[in-house]
């Protein structure tokens, strides 16, 4: 496959960039995802079973590189050490937004490894992580009944925001992270101060928008550059 990118614009300032062909080429799908100058590449491989199972053998997995804020382990030992905790919760938000677009009874054995290349300290990964290993599994071969799509959602001044910063985050009263499909929200996690069921809502709706438009931007690029599944 040739080198490939496509830009999604969210919001003005807010763009996100997908790109591959250039790197992990001989994974079933690889994607590099770029918003400011923060980096995130996530691939997706998969094998046949030889026994059949009664589950979906799917492994996710998060990692934030040290070197991706321009920094170098201090101690003796440079090798990068067990997931933090915040690497643990991140690869479960990718797993339960990814699981129920598979297939029932897929007989394949699925690994989705995500890897946060650039930080700015200002562009959260974890959105641009869901989004990189949907369109990872969208541009393979292996089977998807759908096209997930991640975002967060904040609340400045009673005003909706997309992906906000972690400078605006900071002065939000809502802290919500969102997936799902053009048709229906599937993962849901977040906190927020004394909102009203209907505000809550209301959020989930401006989100879904925003989730819309990166799956049809996705299923436009799957027809162009993806497997046949």
């Amino acid at each position: 496959m040739n080198f490939q990118t496509i830009s999604i614009n969210l919001t003005e300032g807010k763009i996100l960039v997908f790109e591959t062909g250039k790197i992990a080429r001989q994974a079933n799908g690889a994607v590099l995802v770029r918003s400011g100058e923060t980096c995130v590449f996530a691939s997706a491989c998969a094998v046949d079973l030889d026994d059949k199972v009664d589950f979906l053998p799917l492994r996710v997995d998060y990692q934030e590189k040290f070197s991706s804020t321009g920094k170098t382990l201090g101690g003796f030992i440079k090798r990068e050490g067990r997931p933090s905790e915040k690497e643990i919760l991140v690869s479960r938000l990718i797993d339960r937004s990814l699981r129920p677009s598979f297939p029932y009874r897929l007989m394949q054995d699925v690994q989705v490894l995500s890897y946060v290349w650039s930080y700015d300290g200002q562009v959260l990964p974890d959105p641009l992580a869901i989004c990189a290993a949907s369109a990872a599994l969208a541009i393979s071969d292996i089977p998807q009944s759908n096209i997930v799509a991640g975002v967060r959602i904040g609340c400045i001044d009673n005003q909706w925001v997309i992906n906000p910063t972690k400078t605006e985050l900071a002065s939000s009263t809502l802290d919500l992270v969102l997936a799902g499909t053009e048709n229906a929200i599937l993962m849901i996690e977040g906190h927020c101060d004394f909102f009203t069921e209907e505000q809550v809502l209301d959020a989930i709706e401006f989100g879904h928008k925003h989730i819309v438009t990166i799956c049809k931007r996705l299923q436009l690029w799957q027809e162009e550059v993806g497997k046949s599944k």
